[in-house]
This record gives structure tokens, C-alpha cells and sequence, in this order.
């Protein structure tokens, strides 16, 4: 598994709450497997919450979570670890997990079948899947037998097919799919930055740029809308949210007050946009979520002794939100309210 680029990750300085912040008993503790950490990454309007969290034998699994079915372990594909990265409103479920050669494979779930691996062109080393849409498309990336890690769009009637590599652009990936099968994601290039790309319905490929003169951009999240979320900068300086679409280009969506930079994760067919902002060199970052209206706002996190920390990682139609808390003792997965 290879991290994003530029995330952001906590820092010594605890943050103060702003006053939009939610209070703490709004927040939604849904805990883990009982180990040490535990994160949520994309919840659907029926409250369904999927991620992964570390269990009492010290190793990493995809979980899901209902208010009524409490937290689930989905188990891997034979090895030991395992990742839910997406869930659709159908509470179809996709990631990746070890299989028995301890390679990532991307996998699909349902509560029917259970977890099956996503096939892959012959001789490939691995794949990872991070979205689903309602029409059951998946996108990810593949490690093809030569090295080369692409993009991929799959359904269970085409087969995964890999997306458009951009000319001169050496790796890709997705990480985002709407109803209309446009897809975020972002590529290397043969400089060796990343560069936030769209892939249209009809599989053409854009550069979306980068805000300003940075040199690196990701693209994170999409919506039905065609608005593509994400993050730009470089990795050792200053590090910018941005939405970006076809008719309007690329907007900096800014920082919470006080704070360093920020990266967006998702965005929701009513607009709203989450993430974390947070300071520069140090470890505290909070969850936010930005409207048009209101711009960015806080939305708290658990109470600690040795700090606040919260990040956003999925947003379903009514506005919650999911992503994990520090509570002083372990990282929780939660859910943060909607605000109005």
C-alpha cells in the first residue's frame, strides 16, 4: 500500500476547538475491533460505516458498522490484513486484503456472497479497489507483471479494464467514481510528480492542474456532479484543499482558522466537501466539513487529556460524516454529526 502524498498527519500542537466545533457527545464512538486503532473511510445513507481497525491479535482488518448490527469483521482473502475503503447504497462493500501469497488484492462484498476477490488480467502482482459506485462500477489500481501500477474501472459484465495513462505519465490511479462512471484519481508523471487527473464517461483523460504554481496535485473524491476534490502543494510546503470542475477549474477552499493547511477527502452529491486541516510540524489535525455557504467549519472531536484530533474521511447524502477521533489513549473510528 502506498500513502497519499502530502497527508498530513498529526502533529505536537493540540488544536483549539473553533466555535462553530461540535461538542463531543455529538460524535458517534463506533470503536473498533478491540485493538489499538480503528478508522471509518466511507459511510451510506442508510448509517452503514466501513473501514478498517487493528484486532486483539495486532492485525489490520475491514470492518462494517450498523446501529442496530454493531462493528463487523469482514475478514481478509487468506492473508492478514485487510481494508474497506467504500460502500454504496446498496451496502455493497470494496477494498483490498492479503490473500494466502500475502499480496493485496482488490475484493468485492455482499452480504449474500461474502468477500470475492475482484479478478485481474493474467500474471498481475496485486490491485486495491477504493470506490464503488450504485451501478456496482469499482475503480482502483493494478500492478501489472512488468511494474506498472494503472488505474482500473470495473464491473462484474466488462472485467476490470485499465483507465487512460496520460502521455508521458508513468503510474495512475483512481480513487473516485460517480453514477455517470467519471473517475478522480491521480497519476505520476515522468518527473516524478503527482498530478491530480478526471477520466470522462467516454475514458478521456485530463490533467486538472494544481492550485497556483504548486507542483503536486491529488484528486481524492468526486460527486455525480462532475466536482473533483483533493489536495495541492508539495510534499514540504504548504498543502491546499481545493474542488475542482470542468465549467469552473480549481477553487482553494482554504484552512480553518489559525491552521496550516488542508486536504479534502470526499465530497457529497449535496455539495458538501470533508477533510482535515491542521498545523504545520506538529500532530494535531481536525475533521472539517466546507460548504458554499459557510465555507469550512469544525466538527470536533473526542475528548482528550493530551490533545484534540479528528480527520474526515467519507460523507453520505445527509451530511455525516466519518473519519476517526483521538480519544487520549487509541484513534476511534466516529461518525460526526451533519451540521446545518
Amino acid at each position: 500500500m502506498a500513502a497519499f502524498v502530502f497527508t498530513a498527519n498529526a502533529c505536537s500542537d493540540a488544536a483549539a476547538p473553533s466555535s462553530d466545533a461540535v461538542l463531543p457527545d455529538h460524535l458517534t464512538d463506533i470503536g473498533g475491533l478491540n485493538g489499538s486503532w480503528a478508522l471509518a473511510r466511507s459511510i451510506n445513507s442508510f448509517g452503514r460505516v466501513v473501514g478498517e481497525a487493528v484486532n486483539t491479535r495486532g492485525q489490520l482488518h475491514a470492518f462494517v458498522w450498523s446501529a442496530t448490527g454493531g462493528i463487523q469483521d469482514l475478514g481478509t482473502l487468506g492473508g492478514r490484513t485487510s481494508s474497506a475503503t467504500a460502500i454504496n447504497e446498496r451496502s455493497d462493500i470494496v477494498g483490498w486484503a492479503m490473500n494466502f501469497s500475502n499480496t493485496p488484492r482488490a475484493f468485492f462484498f455482499t452480504f449474500g456472497l461474502g468477500m470475492r476477490e475482484i479478478p485481474t488480467p493474467p500474471g498481475a502482482i496485486g490491485s486495491e479497489a477504493y470506490d464503488i459506485n450504485d451501478r456496482r462500477t469499482v475503480v482502483g489500481r493494478w500492478l501489472s507483471a512488468v511494474g506498472v501500477l494503472s488505474a482500473f474501472l470495473w464491473t462484474e459484465s466488462g472485467g476490470l479494464k485499465s483507465l487512460s495513462m496520460p502521455v508521458e505519465f508513468q503510474e495512475t490511479r483512481a480513487n473516485g467514481v460517480n453514477e455517470h462512471n467519471e473517475v478522480a484519481g491521480y497519476g505520476i508523471a515522468s518527473n516524478g510528480a503527482r498530478r491530480a487527473l478526471f477520466w470522462s464517461t467516454t475514458g478521456e483523460v485530463l490533467e486538472i492542474g494544481t492550485l497556483g504554481n504548486d507542483p503536486e496535485s491529488l484528486g481524492l473524491g468526486i460527486n455525480d456532479q462532475g466536482f473533483v476534490v483533493g489536495v495541492s502543494g508539495s510534499p514540504s510546503g504548504p498543502r491546499r484543499a481545493f474542488r475542482w470542475s470542468r465549467s469552473s477549474g480549481m477553487s482553494d477552499l482554504g484552512v480553518l482558522p489559525g491552521m496550516d493547511w488542508s486536504i479534502a477527502r470526499a465530497i457529497g452529491n449535496n455539495g458538501r466537501i470533508v477533510g482535515s486541516s491542521g498545523f504545520n510540524g506538529g500532530s494535531a489535525e481536525r475533521a472539517f466539513v466546507w460548504t458554499e455557504s459557510e465555507g469550512m467549519r469544525d466538527l470536533g472531536a473526542l475528548p482528550a487529556s493530551d490533545g484534540v484530533s479528528s480527520g474526515a474521511y467519507g460523507v453520505n447524502f445527509l451530511g455525516k460524516a466519518v473519519g476517526f477521533s483521538w480519544n487520549g489513549a487509541t484513534f476511534r473510528a466516529v461518525i460526526f454529526p451533519a451540521l446545518p
